[in-house]
């Protein structure tokens, strides 16, 4: 249904409300999702990849949100697809659901004059609510590690999540009784190996050290070569080592060494 005397297929409140959800889908919901993901949410801000006796997904990954990611970039993408084509606008190439959040929130005008806009509006808003939801964690617990089940993956069990100073927990699952500190342990050090980009980084790296680290003194060191990109994105974001760089602040003298 038409809103109002300029055509549009939303009213004004409801572009407002959909250019807040695409911004918080731009700015930080997908660099959440993928926390979730790879289940780091409760745990830091970096994402840990290979953990356990085998490589099958199901022992690290999250994969309620892996499903979220799949149909948020999915949605983001098909709805853009959409504008492009009504309103003969460029393809603005493919990238990441943060890429096509913020084309869709810069063109929801071109969105908003086409008769299918409201149905993209509540796609869009479904799978925003799906994605709150995937990275909300269990109330006052962390994230301890995947099940150490040796029949995984025959067995799909979940992630184990435990109040702060529980030594062991019996996976509801399978009945295992899971090593907490153990499961803390190596996944740390998976943390410690993956990749971040600058910006997840300073985040890891401040819970690692329990002190504030900016993130432009992680930019300048990369700026001045002391940092060094490992990986890359698909559309060219650098990801960075969370040991490279703990090493590096280590050998960096505090304030207070330098004026003693």
């Amino acid at each position: 249904m038409i809103t109002d005397t300029d055509h549009f297929y939303l009213d004004r409140s409801t572009r407002s409300l959909l250019s807040t959800r695409l911004g918080e889908i731009r700015d930080w919901l997908v660099d959440e999702l993928d926390n979730a993901i790879t289940r780091q949410t409760a745990f830091g801000s970096g994402q840990a990849i290979r953990h356990g006796q085998n490589d099958d997904p199901a022992d690290v990954f999250d994969l309620n949100a892996s499903d979220v990611a799949h149909d948020l970039l999915g949605t983001l993408r098909t709805w853009t697809n959409h504008v492009c084509t009504r309103r003969h606008l460029a393809w603005p190439g493919d990238g990441r659901a943060q890429h096509f959040a913020g084309w869709l929130d810069r063109h929801l005008i071109d969105l908003a004059l086409t008769e299918q806009a409201q149905t993209a509006t509540d796609q869009i808003t479904d799978v925003w609510k799906r994605a709150k939801a995937a990275i909300d964690t269990p109330g006052g617990r962390e994230f301890a590690g995947p099940c150490q089940s040796p029949a995984q993956p025959a067995v799909l069990c979940s992630g184990v999540y435990v109040r702060r100073g529980t030594d062991t927990y019996t996976c509801r699952a399978c009945g295992i009784d899971c090593d907490i500190p153990t499961m803390k342990s190596a996944l740390h050090d998976d943390i410690l190996e993956y990749s971040y980009t600058a910006r997840q980084l300073a985040d890891a790296l401040t819970r690692e050290v329990g002190d504030t680290v900016p993130y432009e003194r992680v930019r300048n060191w990369v700026r001045r070569g002391k940092l060094e990109a490992i990986d890359a994105d698909d559309d060219g974001t650098e990801r960075y080592s969370l040991a490279a760089a703990l090493t590096l602040y280590n050998a960096t003298p505090t304030k207070a060494t330098r004026t003693a």
